[in-house]
């Protein structure tokens, strides 16, 4: 059946419809920043392609929402489709981004495994690229083998149903010939190139655990977003700061993760809704001030520099119920190993950091396809 043509009269009015759209960070509307690539209408349809690359991001979610609703005012059935032509970016990943720490004892690994299992749980696809050369035994991404770079392409290894690349033994210990520099110079590019991840969500990178071991190629030859630096909170916010200011000589840090062995109030953040949330009082890591006042979330990011994405509990992972959200079946996720999150406010304080991770890596997307339209 042949499709009617496209009214030029109906696309018009439904693109000056979607100015009444704001995006909720960049505090203009959708139309204006550059961020409804392509709209036609066809008969009773409307297909609008967004420049919205953030599977999980609320804000993203919230925007669709008042599409469709204008849409469907208008009598037209709603058909919204993710603009993902990034010429900069991995080969079937749509979102890549750094975890790293310079805090001795603060490994990011337990942060990145249950970051991982969290958006995978709320339906993303997640794969993990571990450049750490350090033997650790911290979370379930430790016991991946490191994969046979030799093939030309690669299928990554994959463990709870996730793809993980981990350098591990491939990488030579600091002092040995030839140097570790030398080997991830040409390591990194090698399996950014054969790699073959599939099509996946959020790619999150493993960094070693000092500047000094920091590879520069892994910065400059992996297309990321930026870094999210970790740190524990129990005693306040000083090891958080020291990561973010330290890494962000080497890597732009994008936002900091807290780690507590208890991740409830008052000693960390418990919830975090979305990423640049207005002063709403909740309780937070000290701050240099009166620890046993609240502080807002404004508090906070304005004594880091950068936002705050909220707290997570080392060695901790959802249960595997068989209910991910946006997953059809239980069998992609083995049984976790780790320990179950121990009750419901644990449980919602590692979705808020995997929400307000996917909202943080939205709003850098949007303003960079804004600056675009722009320049």
């Amino acid at each position: 059946m042949t499709r009617p043509p496209a009214d030029p009269r109906t696309r018009e009015q439904l693109r000056e419809r979607l100015r009444a759209v704001e995006d909720p960070i960049l505090d203009d509307d959708i139309v204006s920043l550059g961020l409804v690539t392509d709209l036609t209408v066809e008969g009773d349809d409307a297909l609008v392609s967004l420049a919205f690359n953030a599977p999980l991001s609320p804000a993203e979610w919230e925007m669709c929402d008042e599409i469709r609703a204008l849409c469907r005012g208008m009598g037209l059935t709603p058909r919204l489709y993710a603009d993902t032509d990034r010429s900069d970016a991995l080969p079937g990943v749509r979102n890549a981004v750094a975890v790293g720490t310079t805090v001795p004892g603060a490994a990011p690994g337990p942060a990145v495994g249950t970051l991982t299992m969290e958006l995978e749980r709320l339906g993303a696809s997640v794969g993990v690229f571990d450049l750490r050369p350090e033997p650790t035994v911290e979370s379930w991404l430790d016991g991946v083998e490191p994969p046979d770079v030799s093939d030309d392409p690669f299928v990554p290894p994959e463990a709870r149903g996730v793809p993980v690349v981990r350098l591990g033994s491939l990488v030579p210990d600091p002092g040995a010939v030839p140097a570790t520099d030398a080997v991830l110079e040409f390591l990194v590019p090698h399996v950014l190139e054969r790699a073959e991840w599939g099509p996946i969500d959020y790619l999150l990178v493993v960094l070693p655990s000092s500047i000094d071991a920091l590879p520069e190629v892994a910065v400059n030859e992996t297309p990321i977003e930026g870094t999210i630096a970790v740190g524990p909170v129990d005693e306040g916010l000083g090891p958080v700061r020291t990561a973010a200011r330290e890494l962000d000589s080497a890597t732009p840090v994008i936002g900091t993760i807290g780690t507590a062995d208890d991740g409830g109030p008052p000693r960390a953040l418990e919830e975090r809704r979305q990423v640049g949330a207005g002063p709403t009082p909740a309780y937070g890591p000290d701050c240099g001030r009166d620890r046993d006042r609240f502080h807002t979330i404004a508090d906070v990011e304005e004594d880091l520099g950068c936002p705050y994405l909220g707290t997570l509990t080392p060695g901790a992972a959802p249960e595997d119920d068989g209910d991910r959200e946006g997953s059809t079946s239980d069998d992609r996720l083995p049984p976790s190993a780790e320990r179950p999150l121990a009750d419901e406010s644990e449980n919602r304080s590692a979705r808020a950091v995997a929400t307000a991770v996917a909202d943080l890596v939205g709003r850098i997307n949007r303003r960079h396809a804004a600056s675009r339209q722009t320049a």
